[in-house]
């Protein structure tokens, strides 16, 4: 859909470190993305910040969705941003990353 727009850690936090869903605002509670060619859901609802990946099937351009495998659940955004879980990078980094496809918000 777009290359990251997130030029920051603090813009990602304003959209994601609130808590609220508020799409007139730009505050949301999930994020579907790229990242190195496989793609994540965040899912932050519900006081915790789960950390999904999307399985897909093979070959698609825009791939439809087969099913999700849980990485691992946060119980707060500081444990998330410092967490490795995705290639041995901070989320942090991989959030800011140009590289990074938002690919959808709610």
């Amino acid at each position: 859909m777009r290359k990251n727009e997130y030029n920051s850690l603090d813009e990602f936090l304003s959209q994601y470190g609130t808590g609220v869903r508020d799409p007139a605002n730009d505050k949301w509670f999930g994020l579907e993305f790229c990242y190195n060619t496989n793609y994540y859901c965040l899912d932050v609802s519900g006081g915790n910040f789960q950390l999904l990946k999307i399985i897909i099937k093979n070959g698609e351009q825009y791939p439809d969705i087969v099913d999700y495998e849980e990485i691992k659940t946060f119980d707060t955004m500081e444990s998330l941003l410092k967490s490795r879980v995705i290639d041995n990078l901070q989320f942090n980094q991989i959030i800011t990353n140009p590289n990074t496809i938002l690919l959808g918000q709610d």
